[in-house]
Parts: C-alpha cells; sequence; structure tokens
C-alpha cells in the first residue's frame, strides 16, 4: 500500500475514524501513505489516492484549501515539521458530502523522492463542526506539545509507545494506566527494560532499534508486580533509531490458552483411566465367566453321573429335580457367556464390507432356526451399501430370535423393512406376537430384564440390551412401538456411509427425540 521505502508502523490506524497519512510538499500534496480506514471515512481507496489522480488538496473544502496549503507548506518547508494541530476543516468525500476533520501534524524527518513530507493524523468527524464563530476564524496553525497528540492516542484501544535511540520512552499513550497501573507522566524518561517482567526479554527492543521485529509475546511488569502477558509491535522510528509500536493486553487470551491446556490434560488423563477401566472390565469378565463356568460344568456332571448311577432307585419326582438342575446350569452358563459377549462388544476388529441387507436377513432366519411356522416378510427396498456387516447382523439376529422367541403362538409372522431418514437407513423388525404394554419400552433394552421370566426358555435378558449397545456405538438409536395384544415393532437407525478411520462411533450421536423413533 504504502510509497515509502519503510512502511511505517501504524497497524493501531485500520480502524475508527482516526487516519494516517504522509504528504509530500509538491504541487497539490500528493500523498505518499494514508492507512485502509480512508475508504470507511471518505469513500476513496487507498490504491485511488496514492496513485497521485487525487492528491490531497482535492479532499479539502474550495474554502478551506488556500489557509490550509499555506499552513501545510509552512509547517513542511525541508521536511521538518513542529508538532502542530490545524483548526478543524472540511473535506469532500467521494459522494460530494462534508466532513470536518482535525488535523495533527507529527514532528518527523522524513523525505519521499527527494521532497520533503510531512507525516500527520486526521481526526475525521461527521457532517458537524465547529460553531459558526470558530467556523468564520481564519485558519492559523498552533504551536503543539506531545500532549495534543494524546486526543488521537485516546481513540485506540491498544497503548501506543515511542523510544528513543537509549531505549527511554518518550511518548507513551494513557490506555497505558490500564494495562501496567503507571500513568503516562510516571513512565515518560525511564528505560523501556524496567517494564519487562523477564529481563533476557531486554535485548529484544535493542534488537529492535536495528531492525523490525514485528508482534512478539512479552511479560510486561504491573504496578503490583504482577506480570502482564501483552504482544508488544516493535518498529524502528526515525533516523535515531528508536522504537515505537502497539503494546496489546493478551492477558485474558493467555488464561483461556492456560484454561484450554489444563482441560486437555485432564481430558487425556480422564481417557486414560478410561481405556485402563475399560481393560480391567474386560479382563474381569474373562476371568469371572471362566472361574464361573468351571463349577457349573462340575455341578451339570455330579447331576447326571448321580442320574446314571442311581437309574434303578430315582423316583420320577427325582429325576425331575435333577433335571431341573440341569436346566438352571444351562441358563446360567448362556446368562455368563452372554455377559461375556456384551463387555467385548466393540473391542473387536471392525471391517468396511459390501453388505446385502436382504440376503443377509435371510441368512440370518435360517442360522437361528426360525420354525416353519413362520412367515417372513421382506420388503424390495432393503439396501445394498457398504458398512460394517458383523454388527449389523447381530442386530438382526438378536431381534429375530427375541421376535420368535416371545411369540405366544407356534406360527406367526416376521416383517423387515426400511425407511429413508436422511443421513441414516430406518431398518424395522415387526412382528404378530403379544405385545408389549407401553410402560416396558425402556425396560426391554436393559441387561437381564425379561417381562416372561417364567416361560421356560432359555433367555439371559441381555439380547434387546446387545442390540442397543451395537446401534448406539455406530452412531444410532433404537426403539419400540408396541401395545399388548398388538405385536411389536423394533426400529433402528443405521448409518448410509460409515468413514474408515470412524469405524466405531460414540453413542448419542443422535437425538434422543428423533421422530422416528418415537414409540409412544
Amino acid at each position: 500500500m504504502s510509497r515509502r521505502t519503510t512502511t511505517p508502523p501504524l497497524e493501531l490506524f485500520s480502524q475508527g475514524p482516526v487516519v494516517a497519512l504522509q504528504r509530500v510538499n509538491r504541487t497539490g500534496w500528493p500523498i505518499a501513505f494514508v492507512t485502509e480506514n480512508i475508504a470507511s471515512c471518505l469513500g476513496y481507496s487507498p490504491e485511488e489516492l496514492l496513485s497521485s489522480n487525487v492528491p490531497f488538496v482535492d479532499l479539502i473544502h474550495p474554502d478551506d484549501r488556500p489557509a490550509v496549503v499555506t499552513l501545510l507548506a509552512r509547517l513542511g518547508r525541508d521536511g521538518r515539521a513542529p508538532q502542530a494541530k490545524l483548526p478543524p476543516y472540511r473535506l469532500l468525500s467521494r459522494d460530494g458530502s462534508v466532513r470536518w476533520c482535525e488535523d495533527y501534524i507529527v514532528s518527523e524527518e522524513s523525505a519521499f523522492q527527494g521532497a520533503p513530507a510531512v507525516w500527520g493524523y486526521l481526526v475525521i468527524r461527521g457532517e458537524g463542526g465547529p460553531t459558526q464563530g470558530d467556523a468564520a476564524a481564519p485558519l492559523k496553525a498552533s504551536a503543539g506539545h506531545p500532549s495534543e497528540c494524546s486526543c488521537i492516542l485516546a481513540h485506540m484501544q491498544d497503548t501506543y509507545y515511542r523510544t528513543d535511540h537509549h531505549g527511554r520512552i518518550v511518548l507513551v499513550s494513557p490506555s497505558v494506566e490500564q494495562l501496567l497501573g503507571y500513568a503516562p507522566e510516571e513512565i515518560i524518561g525511564r528505560d523501556a527494560v524496567e517494564f519487562l517482567y523477564t529481563r533476557p526479554r531486554a535485548s529484544l527492543l535493542r534488537l529492535g532499534r536495528s531492525r523490525p521485529l514485528g508482534d512478539l509475546e512479552v511479560q510486561l511488569r504491573h504496578r503490583d508486580g504482577t506480570s502482564v502477558w501483552t504482544s508488544v509491535n516493535i518498529q524502528q522510528h526515525g533516523s535515531g533509531y528508536g522504537t515505537e509500536g502497539t503494546i496489546r493486553d493478551m492477558t485474558q487470551r493467555k488464561q483461556t490458552e492456560e484454561l484450554l491446556k489444563e482441560t486437555a490434560a485432564g481430558l487425556a488423563r480422564n481417557t486414560l483411566r478410561l481405556q485402563q477401566a475399560n481393560e480391567e472390565l474386560q479382563q474381569f469378565a474373562y476371568v469371572v465367566s471362566h472361574d464361573l463356568k468351571a463349577p457349573l460344568r462340575a455341578i451339570s456332571n455330579l447331576t447326571s453321573w448321580l442320574e446314571e448311577d442311581l437309574t434303578e432307585t430315582l423316583t420320577g419326582a427325582a429325576r425331575d429335580q435333577l433335571s431341573s438342575i440341569r436346566n438352571r446350569v444351562q441358563r446360567m452358563h448362556g446368562l455368563i457367556t452372554a455377559l461375556l459377549e456384551y463387555c467385548r462388544l466393540g473391542h473387536g476388529p471392525a471391517t468396511l464390507e459390501r453388505v446385502d441387507v436382504h440376503a443377509m436377513v435371510r441368512r440370518v432366519c435360517e442360522e437361528c432356526g426360525v420354525p416353519p411356522g413362520f412367515t417372513l416378510e421382506l420388503a424390495d427396498e432393503l439396501p445394498t451399501f457398504e458398512t460394517v456387516g458383523a454388527p449389523l447382523q447381530q442386530i438382526y439376529l438378536n431381534l429375530i430370535d427375541n421376535a420368535v422367541k416371545h411369540h405366544h403362538k407356534s406360527c406367526g409372522t416376521i416383517r423387515f423393512g426400511v425407511r429413508d431418514a436422511g443421513a441414516f437407513y430406518e431398518f424395522f423388525v415387526e412382528d404378530d406376537g403379544p405385545g408389549i404394554a407401553p410402560e416396558h419400552h425402556t425396560k426391554v433394552f436393559t441387561m437381564f430384564q425379561t417381562l416372561h421370566p417364567s416361560q421356560g426358555h432359555e433367555n439371559t435378558g441381555l439380547g434387546l440390551a446387545l442390540v442397543r449397545k451395537l446401534v448406539q456405538a455406530h452412531g444410532g438409536e433404537v426403539g419400540v412401538k408396541s401395545a399388548l395384544g398388538q405385536g411389536a415393532c423394533f426400529r433402528f437407525l443405521w448409518p448410509k456411509a460409515i468413514a474408515r478411520e470412524e469405524l466405531l462411533q460414540h453413542p448419542g450421536l443422535l437425538s434422543r427425540g428423533d421422530p422416528c423413533l418415537r414409540s409412544t
């Protein structure tokens, strides 16, 4: 943007009504540098003004132009302008509207292409200007004092500073008091190194006098002795190799970063503990199942031996009791096996494959031995897509087994269907069995819960709990719609696409209030 050989450190004027610019003491006072916010103030882009097609005098209202040009010529003579403030005058924006401005000339030795140049700041106001008496008064420059620039610096949220070639602070904006607890007059004249929280950083300021450093994160010392994290912009200033720039308070950002680091570290520790707990649970389940199955096998064998050895003396009632013991042992064995399977769920390898759901359902029905009296109705819309086949097959196996096992007749109908649910398929398995009362719709998915414990058939109460865990592990949800005497329809959502790097999703990715799962 700038046509100067060295870009000035004026980032603090990038927003708001304060425009920084360099004007060259030539005919028309062409602009050699201007900050980008000139566009929002007057409607001209920096490129238009830097091209010399629109010199600075063309921006001045015709009635004010002669006096302003005369003052600028006097102040910019030989490139050495005393610090001064011009009385308010009018500028013309691109659309012809009038904008009042305050023009501050800053002491600065500079030149542009061999011609003297003047640095200054324009505080551009609205159409309302000074009082009538002030407007009629002839324009004249007033000798400036460093404190006159404070009205400009007061517009800056960041703290502006300037040091001489010895590193002593010669100018600082009033906002430093809020930042470090010192009034500007308490800081001016002191070595900037005194305000560094860590002394090794002192070399940065000295280095900045030889070359610009840009933005650096620096800890400054507050009046109360505490540290203040800041972002300090360090640039060269003038031919004397002093420095200037801005200081931005970074304390809140640093506190947020530290909080995020602590939170991340806490999450990592919790994740590690959770992984260790899961591993211990897997080991515990394996050991328990192994240790429990051994005595169960012994009990089953003992009852069989007793029945063989006492064949001639056993009464009918005694035989029934031995048979009952073996049935209960077998049920306990099945319960332990199902519990171990539940604990292992989701921890085995998963592979994406092309799955024909229609063919899968046919195969599962054959494998689980659906009685010949049952009619199977499979919708033609059952899809073929790429997914993890083993978990989906296990879900259908448990739902089919549940439909057959809990049917109140030796014959019945089981229907299989699907509907599109956006990023998911909503599969359903529907039977015409005895149905489930609404108050038990949640209970049936709970571990070890069965609505008919005394029916005589093997039932661990884990089948539907396994279904729910498998579905939720892949980002879906499962529900049932049923009433007594009206059969049951189990529905579950299954993702149409599973990323290879995310084969096992965390549960609960779907809202539990999804309308397709409401089973009231």
